[in-house]
């Protein structure tokens, strides 16, 4: 068993080498994938690197891969749990209902150009809910967000779901902490319930309204 798992941990490493990646000494094998890679300073090779990503059986379902919509100097960055199944059939965020929530968001209570808020998404391929993976995968893809929040260095990030928020916190008070701005490795933070949730529970939108307003009070005070 553990000469099978040593090989998968190889495959891996010499993957990741084919994108360029250098590793560090030491490899925990309990978890292959954390603190092993060093990803580029570059929000252009990172998004190369991501869109030839097999990494994680994900990839082998998607139609596309989804890095990023906005502009990279944007100080808002929204993060989603993962591209929905009609955002993975076109290749773009903000599609179908649950994107039009968001957009509406951005619009009508930021008052803000959709091109203006930066969006991305925790998994960069559509997720598959009964994977025996999903957690493995996800934290693969966590590492990109990881960088891309390095590189961005937004004023506010935005965790639409509960998902997105225990994955990237590690951390499971999501029912304390939503709707309330808090600071997390250095920058601002809020979370709050995902969007394909709200949809389904519409009784959750008044509550959701009044946390962006306090997003929109610390953007107005702030000068984002």
């Amino acid at each position: 068993m553990n000469k099978i798992k040593d090989y998968k941990i190889l495959k891996t490493l010499y993957t990741l080498k084919s994108f360029g990646y250098k590793y560090i000494d030491s490899i925990d094998t309990q978890n292959s994938y954390n603190n092993t890679i060093s990803l580029p300073n570059d929000l252009n090779l990172l998004n190369n690197i991501v869109n030839n990503c097999t990494l994680c059986s994900f990839s082998k379902h998607r139609k596309n891969v989804l890095f990023s919509y906005g502009k990279a100097s944007s100080k808002i960055m929204i993060v989603t749990f993962s591209p929905t199944e009609l955002e993975d059939s076109e290749g773009m965020f903000y599609t179908g209902k649950a994107g039009e929530l968001i957009y509406n968001i951005v619009t009508k209570v930021f008052n803000y150009n959709i091109d203006d808020v930066y969006i991305t998404s925790l998994s960069k391929c559509r997720v598959v809910y009964n994977d025996n993976n999903l957690t493995d995968n996800i934290n693969i893809c966590k590492n990109y967000l990881l960088k891309q929040i390095e590189l961005l260095n937004p004023k506010i990030i935005l965790f639409f779901g509960q998902n997105v928020y225990e994955y990237m916190i590690e951390c499971d008070n999501f029912e304390q902490i939503k709707g309330n701005i808090f600071e997390w490795a250095n920058y601002k933070v809020l979370a709050t319930y995902e969007h394909m949730h709200i949809l389904k529970n519409p009784t959750l939108k008044k509550e959701v309204f009044e946390s962006m307003l306090k997003v929109k009070n610390f953007m107005e005070s702030n000068n984002v």
